[in-house]
C-alpha cells in the first residue's frame, strides 16, 4: 500500500567565500581555493545530507517531526582547487543535497533532493559565465542549415509530466550546448543532469508538446539535433516529478506508475523465494568459482593491482556479512532520482535489493568460512543504483547517470543486469528487427 506522505523540501544551497555575503550556488562561478557550503531543508525531515564534489561530505539527523524549525548543515572552507587539474583554468563541479522523510511507508517514496551545478575557476572574474536565456525577440544568425532528427510526437495527459533526452550531433561545441539547453529552459522545461562532452542532456516538462516544440526551437535558433523523446511510457511521479504541476495531474500519475507492471529487469526476477535461499558455505562447490578457475587464480603469487568493480542494479546492502567492509562508499551512488547523482548511503542502500547484493557476493564476497566466497575477495565494490524504487524500472537518464559515475570516479570495471529498449518509447510501431524477445537494444 502506497500512502500519500509529506516530504522534505530544500530550500536553500548557497556558498559565500571568507566571511562575505551568501550566494546562490547553481550557475555561479567559484574561486579555486576555501569556500563554504550551506544547505537547508524544512520538515518533516529525519537526515539531511550535502556532498561537495566528491571533496567534502556532512550528514545531520533530524527528528522527523512535521512542525519542527528547518535542519541545515554547513562544511566549511572546501578547498575547490583540489578540483583543476594542472594546466586547467575552469571546471564544472556539482554539489548535491538529499532529504530523507519519514519513509512511514517505502514504497510512497518520500525523499526528495538537489543539485546545483557551478564553475571552479583559477581566476573568476575571467571565466565564462552561464548562457543567458534566448531572446524570444531576437533572430540568431544560423551557423549553417539546421537538422532535425527523430522526435517524439506529443504526449497525451495521461502520461505527464515527462522526463526526456535530448541528442545533439556529434562534435557539439559547449556553445551551442548550453544554447539548446536554454531554449529547453525557455520552453518550460526543468534541466535534469547534462553531459556537454558527448551532446546530451535530460530534461522534465509538463507540456505534451514540448518535444515537437522543442525540435521546432532548436532549428530556428540554428541548432540540429539527433533526437529528442521521452524516457519512458509512464508519467514521472512521486518526487522526481519536480515541474509545477496540478494536484489532479499528480495524482493522476501516481496512480498511473502504481497500476503499472513492475519490471521485467533485474527486481522482477527475485520475489520471495530469492530470500527463502540458504547461503551454501561450501566454497568448493561453487559453480561460478569452479566454472572461471578462480580458487586456482587465486592461488598465484602475483601482484594485483587495485580494482573496483560497479555493481550498477537495483542497489547493494553492504551491511550483510559477506559484505561488509567490500563496498566503497565514496565511489557508491544512487542514480534513481532524475538520472542526478545522490552518494548519500540512504539513497544507495536498500536493505530488500537482493539481486544487487547477489551480483556483488558473487564477485567479491570474502573468504571468511560463511555465507559465500567471491570470485575475487580482493576487488573493492561501487554500488550503483539505477533502478526505480516504484516498479523496478532502469531508465535512460539512471543508465547515463551510472557509466558517466564510473568514468569519473576511477571504477575500472561494471557489471549491469537490466536492459534499455529506448525504440520500445521513440518509436513503438517500428518492428525490433535483430532483436530476440525482450527488444534488448543495450545491454549493460
Amino acid at each position: 500500500m502506497r500512502r500519500d506522505q509529506p516530504q522534505p523540501t530544500v530550500q536553500t544551497l548557497q556558498y559565500r567565500v571568507g566571511k562575505g555575503e551568501w550566494k546562490d550556488v547553481h550557475g555561479a562561478t567559484l574561486p579555486a581555493g576555501p569556500v563554504t557550503f550551506y544547505a537547508e531543508a524544512i520538515a518533516p525531515i529525519s537526515h539531511l545530507h550535502m556532498d561537495v564534489a566528491g571533496l567534502a561530505a556532512v550528514d545531520r539527523d533530524g527528528s522527523g517531526k512535521y512542525f519542527d524549525t528547518a535542519l541545515g548543515a554547513s562544511i566549511e572552507n572546501v578547498d575547490l582547487s583540489a578540483l583543476l587539474p594542472e594546466g586547467t583554468d575552469s571546471v564544472t563541479a556539482r554539489v548535491q543535497v538529499s532529504a530523507t522523510g519519514i519513509n512511514f511507508d517505502r514504497q510512497a517514496d518520500d525523499d526528495t533532493g538537489r543539485e546545483a551545478v557551478f564553475t571552479v575557476a583559477r581566476d573568476p572574474n575571467a571565466a565564462a559565465g552561464p548562457a543567458p536565456a534566448p531572446d524570444a525577440d531576437a533572430t540568431p544568425a544560423p551557423s549553417g542549415p539546421a537538422k532535425a532528427g527523430i522526435t517524439a510526437p506529443a504526449r497525451s495527459n495521461d502520461q505527464l509530466p515527462a522526463n526526456y533526452a535530448v541528442n545533439l550531433p556529434k562534435g557539439t561545441d559547449n556553445d551551442t550546448f548550453q544554447r539548446a539547453a536554454a531554449q529547453a529552459s525557455f520552453h518550460g522545461g526543468l534541466l535534469l543532469a547534462q553531459y556537454p562532452a558527448f551532446g546530451t542532456f535530460f530534461v522534465q516538462s509538463a507540456s505534451p508538446t514540448f518535444s515537437p516544440d522543442l525540435g521546432a526551437a532548436l532549428v530556428k535558433e540554428g541548432i540540429s539535433y539527433d533526437s529528442i523523446g521521452p524516457t519512458r511510457q509512464a508519467p514521472v511521479g512521486g518526487n522526481e516529478a519536480m515541474v509545477p504541476i496540478s494536484y489532479e495531474t499528480r495524482v493522476a500519475a501516481d496512480a498511473a506508475i502504481a497500476a503499472a507492471p513492475r519490471s521485467q529487469g533485474a527486481q522482477a526476477a527475485q520475489g520471495d523465494q530469492d530470500a527463502a535461499l540458504t547461503p551454501d558455505p561450501q566454497t568448493g562447490n561453487g559453480w561460478h568459482l569452479q566454472a572461471l578457475r578462480a580458487l586456482e587464480a587465486q592461488g598465484v603469487d602475483v601482484m594485483r593491482a587495485p580494482v573496483t568493480v560497479g555493481i550498477m542494479d537495483q542497489s547493494v546492502d553492504d551491511t550483510v556479512p559477506d559484505l561488509v567492509g567490500q563496498v566503497d562508499h565514496d565511489k557508491s551512488v544512487s542514480c534513481s532520482f532524475n538520472g542526478i547523482p545522490n552518494r548519500d548511503p540512504a539513497a544507495w542502500r536498500w536493505d530488500d535489493a537482493t539481486h544487487g547484493t547477489h551480483v556483488a557476493g558473487s564477485i567479491a564476497a570474502k573468504h571468511d568460512g560463511v555465507g559465500v566466497d567471491g570470485v575475487n575477495p580482493t576487488l573493492r565494490i561501487a554500488a550503483i543504483n539505477v533502478a526505480s524504487r516504484n516498479g523496478g524500472f532502469f531508465y535512460p537518464e539512471y543508465i547515463v547517470c551510472g557509466f558517466v559515475w564510473a568514468a569519473e570516479h576511477g571504477i575500472s570495471v561494471t557489471n549491469g543486469s537490466y536492459y534499455v529498449d529506448p525504440w520500445k518509447v521513440l518509436a513503438p510501431q517500428r518492428p525490433r528487427a535483430g532483436r530476440g524477445p525482450g527488444g534488448r537494444a543495450a545491454r549493460g
